[in-house]
């Protein structure tokens, strides 16, 4: 190997290359979750959480995100950021995404909620390329008795870019189905609008940096009514994600955007838990 490829092999996700002790300690971090990874489903060391979503309007819960989670007898808690990545090079993602829908849909299913009320899972661009995913979608709905129209599958602008040709035909499948199709993290790229434009999504999910660093200023607050305006005008429900203060839940309200997620309302909260703030939930004085 000679010291250009070395560099680029060992170049960060932002495209600097790390001191060499930190890029070789990286490496080791993720040769040691691959190897725990791979035991953790049948070892039932996976879970689900679940984040409230809820209307900014009169703040009544409009649906949960289903979230992985892995604590790991060895490795402790690992953070989704830290095995994900992992999964996909180990091609387990199939096997985790697919189980995670699994999960979510039945511990739902099995809560007694308004049928208005959905769950929204992300997907990742290997699931999408895979031509069987929209019926291992339908074989898992269809066993739990999980209306379609009540399932959000969240998707990034890389899983289109990746394979334009794959993608619209799995939307176009799942769409069919009746499930809804969510643009996620919209405002991280640089192709959203060009994605908009291709595919038929339903909602569109703002990405939590821009309430981070946007709001509170001028010119960032009218970037993100932009974005609200510019979905709405075709025909798209808008969410945010990352709401923190209920000064960013009034402006995002102020703004027209319809739904709102984040730990304002609550974390990420395991089936018991959940349940619980459910039954406790009262829309938040600063909405009323």
């Amino acid at each position: 190997m000679d010291g250009r490829t070395e560099a680029r092999e060992l170049q960060d996700e932002t495209g600097n290359i790390p001191a060499k002790g930190c890029a070789r300690e990286s490496i080791r971090d993720r040769q040691r979750i691959g190897a725990e990874l791979g035991l953790a489903l049948s070892r039932r060391q996976l879970s689900v959480r679940f984040q409230p979503q809820l209307r900014l309007a009169d703040g009544t819960v409009s649906g949960f995100e289903a979230l992985a989670r892995w604590h790991s007898p060895v490795l402790g808690e690992v953070e989704p950021e830290r095995f994900i990545p992992v999964a996909e090079e180990a091609g387990l993602i199939g096997e985790i995404g697919a189980w995670v829908i699994e999960t979510a849909v039945a511990e739902i299913a099995a809560l007694d909620l308004p049928d208005t009320i959905r769950l929204a899972v992300n997907v990742s661009a290997i699931q999408m390329r895979d031509p069987g995913f929209p019926k291992r979608v339908a074989l898992i709905l269809a066993a739990s008795g999980f209306p379609p129209r009540r399932l959000e599958l969240e998707i990034t602008e890389g899983i289109c870019l990746c394979d334009e040709a794959t993608a619209a035909a799995s939307i176009a499948a799942l769409h069919g189905m009746g499930i809804s199709i969510v643009l996620d993290d919209f405002g991280a790229g640089y192709g959203n609008l060009v994605t908009l434009g291709k595919y038929d999504f339903d909602r569109l999910k703002l990405d939590r940096n821009l309430l981070r660093e946007l709001s509170g200023t001028v010119r960032g607050e009218r970037i993100i009514e932009w974005a609200v305006t510019m979905a709405g005008s075709v025909g798209l429900d808008v969410i945010a994600e990352g709401v923190e203060t209920a000064a960013q839940a009034e402006f995002l309200r102020g703004i027209g955007c319809e739904h709102a997620q984040g730990f304002l309302y609550a974390p990420p909260l395991p089936i018991g838990q959940l349940t619980q703030w459910y039954r406790n939930h009262r829309p938040a004085p600063a909405l009323e």
